[in-house]
């Protein structure tokens, strides 16, 4: 079986050796010049692609090697369309789709033929405002560029890396035209022109038919550029590593069949495939490697060229300007090396400039603007009179009026007023030219990129490319353009911008930057004091018959219990600890149990009191002075041993709420068993109501020994206060929460004070005179 080397040959099955041994070439397969094309819609963020197939078996080859890649990178075809021979009811639907379609970048894939070409002739209309694609074969196709196809102008266009043409000026200035040979007078011609040093890629040649006058002129591909490009390296380099293979062959059987070595070629003609296979690369003397890889292909880097479309009043031509290359052996990431600002993208500024009419005579300019009339019935048109400037600002006016009608709505008012000045002048030309800048890389999307902080979500399509961007959902962040959504961590919370997690705000009443603390601070110290004063006011007062009656250890009693709930507020404020929460949900309760068991002890001492004031009423037994030391010890004793049992069971401790309130990180206290916390509250309510109830059954009795009255008002407040606290203690979170609890300490401690000890407060410093045992015994 005889080896072959082939310059141009990408089916993929070739490279199974086990079908094709002896099948070698200086290229690689359409796998790598695909992935190629993926490298570049990655690069440039083109997810929203055309593709143009050639009517042929490589055409279907490559759509589907192209489409798998697409698939595994996120690329999106909107259409493929096959460039076949059809009627012009296809051609048409052909033209209306691409039209429609918000794709920008076209790839053509296939094999080039002039099918091909020819249709591209006539898209031209639509691909005009496109960026093309090119694969191998379309790039190195001389037939392309010798046809100086204005739609390719700011295409870019893949091509194969092949080591140059050795010695190329040496050949051409050192050729001979050799005899008999089938003498070609265009390429002798040609070969005549470019013995210079003309760098232009087609020459355009003046020839004329034998026999005949007429002159026409073909434009040919200089020999730099042919020898350079195309397949012209590929060529050379199959040929002489096919002769160097063969001149080891011969050296072998001349020096081993030295007698006869017509024989020894007969048995080493099957092994030539093994000899191609050893051959090294000897234009790399520093590392010499093997020609063909272990699937018999060549292995060269990829140039990424830009076809630039030079059209000049008396030359056009193409320009292939290399813009980045794609090394497929390097390492993942380094693989590809662009420079975009190389690149030339389509409609140029000059592009613009030619086609808007700028750079015309400005009297030209000024007669068509004249002509048409303002579009604003109600601005004059410019004439010579205005000043002059007038012939150049007619100019700039009547390209905007054929295109940018906002600027001219900005400008003609100004200038409606009068003369404008330079400075207003010159904005208006800013404006004017910033609509000719340089154009920016093509977008070719679907959809826009989903910004930092939102997520895709896809639409009702095939498409994974077409999707809408909707925001994070709360506690959720995406600092990637188009990736995913993800949630912060539990002591984290998104910006604003949704772009990244920041520590969570730390939420209690502090009191370092919260206001609720130095308030609450403040009114419990002014209750300590109130309460400090009362006491003191009664010490000093304590032989005196409205202190004495009703049992004033009791009445001191009650204050000391109202001055420590006033103090317990501060268990309240500040960052929450384990120690905190005990004592500060187990001290307001047995503080309140002992001041309620107090107010219920000077109640039912004052009933029994009234009660035993008929003779031989049993109520007199009850007249002893441990009676009500011993309602206020049992009834304590039982908030007591309630507080006990919760601590020993399940403890209140800090706790941290991250789920609560958006953003914050709430630390309060947990109450550990909430049986026992609402039975502390139930026991307190129910001493509460028992005081209630008794104080107002006893309140119609003489008011000189009776402050019943005082202690049902007192009871009503106190009820009346936590049986509100409820339900705002369960609707509030965080500090508010804390808050509530604080309010109802302090105004059941304030309302307590101020029934029971006020009005005997005024009495002793304000009706002193009712302050005697006289008085009350008359009353």
């Amino acid at each position: 079986m005889s080896s072959e080397i082939s310059y141009g040959a990408t089916d993929p099955s070739l490279s199974d050796r086990l079908l094709y041994p002896h099948v070698f070439r200086t290229v690689q397969s359409s796998h790598t010049h695909n992935m190629v094309i993926i490298e570049l819609l990655k690069y440039f963020g083109w997810t929203w692609v055309g593709i143009l197939v050639s009517d042929d078996d490589a055409g279907e080859n490559e759509l589907q090697i192209l489409t798998k890649y697409m698939r595994e990178n996120g690329i999106c075809a909107a259409f493929t369309i096959t460039m076949t021979e059809e009627n012009s009811d296809y051609n048409n639907k052909t033209l209306h789709i691409i039209s429609k379609s918000q794709v920008n970048v076209i790839i053509i894939c296939g094999t080039m033929s002039m099918n091909g070409v020819l249709l591209l002739y006539e898209y031209v209309s639509v691909l005009l405002h496109k960026t093309l694609i090119l694969p191998p074969s379309w790039t190195s196709s001389s037939t392309i560029t010798s046809n100086r196809y204005s739609g390719f102008n700011g295409s870019l266009g893949l091509d194969f890396s092949s080591p140059p043409f050795p010695k190329t000026e040496y050949f051409i200035k050192n050729y001979k035209k050799l005899p008999n040979i089938y003498q070609y007078e265009l390429m002798w011609k040609s070969l005549e022109v470019i013995k210079g040093n003309d760098d232009n890629l087609f020459l355009l040649l003046n020839l004329s038919p034998a026999g005949s006058n007429s002159s026409y002129v073909e434009a040919v591909p200089s020999i730099r550029y042919y020898l350079s490009s195309g397949v012209t390296p590929r060529v050379y380099e199959a040929v002489e590593i096919l002769a160097k293979s063969l001149h080891e062959i011969i050296l072998h059987i001349k020096d081993k069949y030295k007698e006869n070595p017509i024989t020894g070629l007969v048995q080493y003609t099957g092994k030539l495939q093994r000899y191609i296979q050893r051959m090294k690369n000897s234009r790399d003397p520093v590392s010499p490697s093997y020609y063909f890889t272990d699937q018999g292909e060549a292995l060269h880097p990829y140039k990424i060229v830009n076809w630039i479309f030079i059209k000049e009043a008396r030359r056009e031509d193409i320009k292939m300007a290399e813009v980045g290359n794609f090394t497929p052996w390097a390492a993942s990431g380094q693989k590809l090396h662009l420079n975009p600002q190389s690149i030339t993208w389509r409609h140029t500024q000059e592009e613009m400039m030619g086609a808007t009419g700028l750079n015309a005579d400005p009297e030209v300019a000024s007669a068509k603007y004249l002509a048409a009339g303002p579009l604003n019935p109600g601005v004059p048109p410019l004439t010579p009179e205005h000043g002059e400037l007038t012939t150049e600002r007619s100019n700039v006016v009547f390209v905007f009026c054929l295109l940018y009608g906002e600027a001219l709505a900005w400008a003609t008012p100004l200038w409606d007023r009068g003369h404008p000045d330079l400075a207003t002048y010159t904005t208006f030309l800013a404006k004017i030219w910033s609509r000719f800048e340089q154009p920016q890389i093509p977008v070719s999307r679907c959809s826009n990129p989903c910004f930092p902080g939102s997520r895709k979500k896809p639409r009702a399509t095939t498409h994974i490319c077409c999707y809408d961007c909707v925001p994070c959902s709360e506690g959720g962040i995406s600092n990637i353009t188009g990736t995913c959504c993800i949630q912060c961590e539990s002591d984290e919370w998104p910006n604003e911008e949704r772009d990244r997690c920041l520590p969570k705000v730390i939420e209690f009443i502090s009191y370092q930057n919260d206001p609720m603390a130095s308030v609450f601070s403040c009114l419990s110290l002014f209750g300590c004091l109130v309460t400090s004063s009362i006491f003191t006011i009664f010490i000093s007062y304590r032989d005196t018959p409205i202190v004495k009656a009703n049992n004033r250890n009791l009445s001191y009693l009650l204050l000391v219990s109202i001055f420590l709930s006033f103090l317990s507020v501060f268990l309240f404020l500040g960052r929450p600890s384990d120690v905190t929460c005990r004592l500060r949900e187990t001290s307001f309760g047995v503080f309140f149990s002992v001041a309620v068991s107090s107010l219920l002890a000077k109640t039912v001492m004052v009933c029994v009191a009234f009660k035993s004031t008929k003779p031989g009423s049993p109520w007199r037994r009850w007249l002893s002075v441990k009676l009500p030391y011993t309602i206020v010890l049992l009834c304590s004793s039982i908030q007591v041993v309630l507080c006990v049992i919760w601590l020993s069971i399940s403890p209140p401790f800090q706790d941290l709420d991250t789920q609560s309130s958006p953003g914050k990180i709430i630390i309060q206290c947990n109450e550990g068993s909430d049986i026992c916390f609402y039975s502390m509250l139930g026991y307190m309510g129910l001493l509460a109501a028992g005081s209630f109830l008794l104080a107002f059954m006893v309140r119609t009795l003489p008011d000189s020994f009776n402050e019943a009255k005082y202690i049902t008002f007192s009871m009503l407040l106190f009820c009346s206060v936590w049986i509100s606290m409820i339900p705002a203690y369960l609707s509030t979170r965080g500090k508010y929460m804390v808050a509530v609890e604080i309010f109802a300490v302090m105004a059941s401690s304030a309302g307590l004070l101020g029934c029971v000890f006020f009005p005997k407060c005024f009495t002793i410093l304000f009706r002193y005179e009712m302050n005697t045992k006289i008085d009350l015994l008359r009353k």
